[in-house]
Protein backbone atom coordinates (compact mmCIF):
# COMPACT_ATOMS: atom_id res chain seq x y z
CA UNK A 1 0.00 0.00 0.00
CA UNK A 2 2.78 2.71 0.81
CA UNK A 3 4.38 1.75 -2.44
CA UNK A 4 0.78 2.56 -3.89
CA UNK A 5 0.52 6.02 -2.32
CA UNK A 6 4.39 6.87 -3.17
CA UNK A 7 3.28 6.90 -6.84
CA UNK A 8 0.15 9.02 -6.27
CA UNK A 9 1.76 11.36 -3.93
CA UNK A 10 2.00 13.54 -7.03
CA UNK A 11 -1.38 13.20 -7.76
CA UNK A 12 -2.91 14.10 -4.56
CA UNK A 13 -3.88 18.21 -5.49
CA UNK A 14 -5.51 16.67 -8.70
CA UNK A 15 -7.42 14.53 -7.14
CA UNK A 16 -8.75 17.04 -4.75
CA UNK A 17 -9.70 19.07 -7.08
CA UNK A 18 -11.51 16.78 -9.36
CA UNK A 19 -13.36 15.90 -6.01
CA UNK A 20 -14.86 19.18 -4.78
CA UNK A 21 -15.89 19.68 -8.83
CA UNK A 22 -17.40 16.52 -8.71
CA UNK A 23 -19.01 17.22 -5.35
CA UNK A 24 -20.42 20.65 -6.81
CA UNK A 25 -21.95 19.16 -9.47
CA UNK A 26 -23.80 16.57 -7.67
CA UNK A 27 -25.14 18.89 -5.07
CA UNK A 28 -26.26 21.27 -7.84
CA UNK A 29 -27.95 18.08 -9.54
CA UNK A 30 -29.52 17.47 -6.21
CA UNK A 31 -31.38 21.29 -6.44
CA UNK A 32 -33.30 20.54 -9.43
CA UNK A 33 -35.73 18.53 -7.58
CA UNK A 34 -35.60 20.23 -4.36
CA UNK A 35 -36.85 23.76 -7.01
CA UNK A 36 -39.64 21.32 -8.77
CA UNK A 37 -40.98 20.39 -5.33
CA UNK A 38 -41.30 23.95 -4.22
CA UNK A 39 -42.71 25.05 -7.35
CA UNK A 40 -45.40 22.42 -7.47
CA UNK A 41 -46.33 22.76 -3.74
CA UNK A 42 -46.57 26.16 -4.27
CA UNK A 43 -48.56 26.58 -7.50
CA UNK A 44 -51.68 27.26 -6.67
CA UNK A 45 -50.50 30.85 -4.97
CA UNK A 46 -47.47 31.28 -7.59
CA UNK A 47 -48.14 33.74 -10.92
CA UNK A 48 -46.38 32.47 -14.46
CA UNK A 49 -44.00 34.97 -13.90
CA UNK A 50 -42.15 33.11 -11.12
CA UNK A 51 -43.06 29.43 -12.63
CA UNK A 52 -40.93 30.75 -15.51
CA UNK A 53 -38.37 31.60 -13.16
CA UNK A 54 -38.12 28.64 -11.52
CA UNK A 55 -37.80 26.71 -14.65
CA UNK A 56 -35.25 28.92 -15.91
CA UNK A 57 -33.36 28.01 -12.13
CA UNK A 58 -33.69 24.06 -12.79
CA UNK A 59 -32.78 24.54 -16.76
CA UNK A 60 -29.41 26.67 -15.58
CA UNK A 61 -28.70 24.40 -12.76
CA UNK A 62 -28.68 21.22 -14.99
CA UNK A 63 -26.38 23.39 -17.32
CA UNK A 64 -23.84 23.62 -14.82
CA UNK A 65 -24.16 20.16 -13.04
CA UNK A 66 -23.83 18.71 -16.72
CA UNK A 67 -20.75 21.04 -17.03
CA UNK A 68 -19.13 20.44 -13.56
CA UNK A 69 -19.45 16.82 -13.67
CA UNK A 70 -17.76 16.54 -17.58
CA UNK A 71 -14.69 18.70 -16.22
CA UNK A 72 -14.31 16.31 -13.17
Amino acid sequence: MRTLLKYLKEFYFRMGVGFVIKTIGTVIELLIPFVLTFVLENIIKMQLADVLFYGGVMAICSVFACLFNVVA
